[in-house]
Formats: C-alpha cells, sequence, structure tokens
C-alpha cells in the first residue's frame, strides 16, 4: 500500500460562503469561523443551467471523475451506472493510496482497490453500502427520502427500527446520548422540518462516519454533508440576514465541523468545497412540485410502468417491459400541460430503450383551481402532485474551496481541484 499525507475532504454541498460568515458571527459558531479562515480557492462549474446539469448529481460526478461533464455525460440523479470514467478513489487506489467514502453524490464504488468504506446518496438505486455491515443504517434515510409524500407507516416503522438497531450496534450509549441532549437543546426556538431532520440526521452519520474512519483508517477520506443546501433552498428567508430559527441547522454544521476537525484525531490535510454555490432567490415565484406517488400516478393515466425510481426532488426513473412501452409513456407525458406550459421534460435513455427519465417541468404558482391536462383528461394538479418548496436558493457557478496543510490556485476548475492535490501519476 502505497502512503500519502492523510486528506480528509468534506463536501459541504452548495454551501453560500456569505450565509455561512452571517450565521458564524450571529450565532458564536467557532468551527464555522476556523474553516471560512483558511485558505481559499474560487472554482468554477461547467454548466450555467440548473435542472440541466448545474446540478449537484452531475457536478460532483465531474469533480470525483476530475472530467467536464462533457466527458463523462452523466447529467441526472440515478444515472451513474451510465458512468464510463474512473472517480478519484479508483485512481488513488490503482496507485495503492488507501479511501474511505461516505455518502458522496452520485457515485459509485466500482470494487476501488484500497477502498476500506463506501455509502453513496439515499437515491442512488444502483449501489450498495460496503461493507453491508452498516447497509442498516441507511434503511430509514432510504425509504423516507423517496417516499416521504405518501408514507406507509408499516414500512417506515420497519426501516426506523433497523436503522435504530444498526445505530446502537455501531456507536456507544454515552456518544449518542451527549448527541441526544445536544439535538434537543436545538429544538428551542427552531422549526421542527425537514432542515433539522437532515441536520440530526448528518450528526449521527458524521459519527458513524468517524467510527469506519478510526477502524480502518484509510490515508484519504470523503465525506459528502447536504444540510446547509436543503436549508438554503427550502428556508433562505434573504440575502441579507438570518433569523434564529436558522440556529438548529448551523449549529448542527458547527458540532460536525468540530468533531471532523478534532486535534485529537492527528495531523491531517483538510479540504472543504461545495462544487458550485447558490444565490438567495426568496423574492422570486419559484415553485416545485413533487408527485406524491409516482408509481401509482403513472399507472392511474394508464400507463404501465414495472418499477418507479423516485429521485431527490420533481423528478424520477420509470422502468418498463419493453421499448414500445417506454416510448408511449414518453409520447403521453411529453405532450402533457398545465395551460399553454409543458408540465414534463422527458428523456428517453439511449443504452437502455425500457428506460424513461422524467421531471415535473412546471415552476408556476398553482392553486386548487390549477389543472393538469395529460392522457386525455383533466385533473386537478394537487391530485397527484403537491408543493414540494418555494425555492429560496438557486444554483450559480461559482463555487470555494477552503484548505489547509494543501496547495491550490486561486482559481481552478472545480473538475481539476483534485488533480492539484494528487496529480496523476503516469503509467507505462
Amino acid at each position: 500500500m502505497n502512503t500519502v499525507e492523510r486528506t480528509l475532504v468534506i463536501e459541504l454541498n452548495e454551501f453560500n460562503e456569505v450565509l455561512l460568515q452571517q450565521a458564524a458571527k450571529r450565532f458564536g459558531l467557532e468551527n464555522i469561523k476556523t474553516v471560512l479562515s483558511w485558505r481559499h480557492c474560487e472554482t468554477q462549474a461547467d454548466h450555467d443551467q440548473e435542472h440541466n446539469g448545474l446540478d449537484p448529481w452531475c457536478q460532483w460526478v465531474s469533480i470525483h471523475t476530475e472530467q467536464p461533464s462533457s466527458t463523462h455525460n452523466v447529467i441526472r440523479l440515478g444515472d451513474v451506472d451510465k458512468l464510463r470514467h474512473p472517480q478519484i478513489w479508483e485512481r488513488l487506489g490503482e496507485d495503492g493510496v488507501s479511501t474511505g467514502v461516505w455518502g458522496v453524490m452520485n457515485a459509485r464504488r466500482n470494487s476501488a482497490p484500497e477502498n476500506l468504506f463506501f455509502t453513496t446518496d439515499p437515491w442512488n438505486f444502483t449501489e450498495r453500502p460496503f461493507p453491508d455491515s452498516v447497509a442498516g443504517f441507511f434503511a430509514l434515510p432510504v425509504y423516507y427520502s423517496k417516499n416521504y409524500m405518501d408514507l406507509s407507516w408499516a414500512k417506515a416503522a420497519k426501516a426506523a427500527l433497523t436503522t435504530l438497531v444498526a445505530t446502537f450496534r455501531q456507536l456507544p450509549i454515552s456518544t449518542l446520548w451527549k448527541d441526544l441532549l445536544f439535538v434537543l437543546r436545538q429544538v428551542r426556538g427552531a422549526k421542527l422540518n425537514t432542515c433539522f431532520l437532515f441536520g440530526a440526521f448528518e450528526l449521527l452519520s458524521t459519527r458513524l462516519f468517524l467510527k469506519f474512519r478510526k477502524k480502518h483508517d484509510p490515508s484519504v477520506c470523503f465525506i459528502f454533508l447536504n444540510l446547509i443546501a436543503h436549508f438554503q433552498h427550502h428556508d433562505w428567508k434573504s440575502a441579507d440576514d438570518i433569523d434564529d430559527s436558522a440556529r438548529a441547522v448551523f449549529s448542527f454544521l458547527d458540532r460536525i465541523l468540530g468533531i471532523l476537525l478534532d486535534k485529537n484525531s492527528g495531523s491531517q490535510r483538510v479540504l472543504l468545497l461545495n462544487a458550485f454555490t447558490q444565490k438567495n432567490v426568496s423574492q422570486d415565484a419559484f415553485f416545485c412540485y413533487r408527485q406524491i406517488n409516482p408509481l401509482g400516478f403513472l399507472q392511474r393515466i394508464g400507463l404501465q410502468p414495472v418499477r418507479v425510481e423516485q429521485c431527490m426532488t420533481n423528478d424520477g426513473h420509470a422502468f418498463f417491459s419493453t421499448p414500445e412501452a417506454c416510448q408511449r409513456a414518453a409520447d403521453c407525458l411529453s405532450e402533457a400541460r398545465i395551460g399553454n406550459v409543458p408540465a414534463f421534460a422527458i428523456e428517453v435513455d439511449e443504452r437502455q430503450p425500457t428506460r424513461l427519465f422524467y421531471q415535473f417541468s412546471y415552476w408556476g404558482p398553482a392553486d386548487s383551481s390549477t389543472k393538469l391536462e395529460i392522457a386525455g383528461e383533466t385533473m386537478p394538479l394537487f391530485n397527484e402532485f403537491a408543493l414540494h418548496a418555494k425555492r429560496t436558493g438557486a444554483h450559480v457557478t461559482q463555487g470555494n474551496a477552503f484548505f489547509k496543510g494543501l496547495e491550490l490556485p486561486p482559481t481552478s476548475p472545480n473538475y481539476e481541484v483534485f488533480g492539484h492535490i494528487w496529480p496523476p501519476t503516469a503509467r507505462p
């Protein structure tokens, strides 16, 4: 096994630097202040259109493969099974460098040499955690993230029990008790919404990551965190100020950074990056709607998918038994309208003609009188869809990387960042 300097990569998805500065100052969050005092590199994404490449499921693939999206061509969440380029943990492994990978977006393990543990995002339907012993911990987040608008309480209870058992098997009671007290302190004045749940879960997930890191001691570790991106999209009320209801989510982040950067964990180089950032759009009328039950909706309009894999927000992959059935579905969805606006964006997979990506592409306001015209009928939109969020944050191409103990240039395309840290080895 080759040895390189011990390195921790924190992939803090889409964070806005100014927002972190505001939160750190208002709430006295010393670990966030520390990270923001490190040296800085401004990064640039290679797409400028959200929902068509300027998205985490595309840009993190660019960063991990060290290739622009025009080369790797993985644009959609769930498309990672199309990936034909090695990711950074595969390249490092080929050079004998051990890695640990936790929660990364739209990624594959691909039996990477020297990879000691690996988990990915909850919407990834082609990849299992490694080793299998960690899979139970993610049972509830995987089920909830795909089905939270139409939960089966029996299935949710089963998933919760599986996650609970895995948690108690992996983490000491004393640590869980301390974090529970911390979470309870955050409840005061906070919104008990998905942002709060994200923060609590990612604190717990970070604890488990650190256990695996201590046990396996890889040279290079990657951990992905999504709590700030989620807050910015859903609850970022103003670009100029931050109020007390946001204290909890940033306190969760501060605690997570504190345990990741604990001096007792030994010497390490650290990189914290966001792939790209968000700008505040809280004053815009920008709405995101999500199917309540994706499979049921397609069946009720006369389509016959074998299964549907729901993605993060208003999109998914539908699988059909024949290419003809898939094309009929594509034609049906492409003709759907809300007023004069197309209701769906669709793509039939060129390599897999029984697979259809579809996204609900209406972003305007809606109420009880809004109608969806589809499959020869007109139905109230909210019979099948619900408001996911009035978006308060939107994607922009600029990104940030803060670092200590390593070297980066002042600016860089985001997909070249890892090449500066671990230059590719020439092969015969």
